[in-house]
């Protein structure tokens, strides 16, 4: 990706796209309680009704916050922001922020944001943008395979959500100096 892609391009963090930081005890924090309690309930409903279109929108919704809030919590407190994007923009930022910085992301959380960025975003864009699009490259792909695709796609967003929200809560909170929202560098 070309440095002047837009979605490198870096805001004001008062920017009506950017996502609010966390910060303990705030009102942004709580509201995300509520919302990831919901969208984990309701992924969980999902799996168990076959609803999978729902299930893989909020798997990626979850996803891509944590991937934000981690690409936040790499910068600290700069003075500009990324706006909030797709879960493959994100993990494109998070990638060369961590290459920029020299930042010591734990290789666990590096492996799986590349497997879920090289194995679950291609299914989530064609079940999301595809699933009724018949092209020359997918023609031979029936409704009964594009339906199974769906549902691996859906059980293996439902794991990922989980896994990456664990993980990257597990290392942001490890490496959490107070408190106040300051941080400190991993590397001193």
């Amino acid at each position: 990706m070309s440095s002047s892609s837009n979605r490198e391009k870096l805001v004001d963090p008062n920017n009506p796209k950017v996502r609010i930081k966390g910060e303990r005890g705030s009102n942004q924090n709580n509201l995300r309680f509520e919302l990831y309690s919901e969208g984990f309930r309701r992924i969980d409903l999902g799996l168990k009704s076959g609803n999978y279109f729902e299930v893989i929108s909020l798997a990626d919704s979850i996803i891509t916050d944590r991937l934000n809030s981690l690409v936040q919590h790499i910068r600290q407190s700069e003075d500009d922001d990324f706006p909030h994007q797709s879960v493959g923009g994100m993990v494109l930022i998070l990638m060369k922020e961590i290459k920029e910085r020299e930042f010591p992301l734990p290789n666990e959380i590096k492996m799986i944001v590349n497997q879920m960025n090289n194995n679950w975003v291609p299914k989530r864009n064609f079940c999301v943008h595809s699933f009724v699009v018949v092209t020359h490259s997918n023609k031979e792909k029936s409704l009964q395979d594009r339906l199974e695709l769906l549902k691996e796609c859906a059980v293996e967003g439902a794991e990922l959500s989980r896994l990456i929200t664990n993980k990257i809560d597990g290392f942001i909170k490890k490496t959490f100096h107070n408190k106040n929202s300051d941080y400190f560098s991993p590397k001193e």
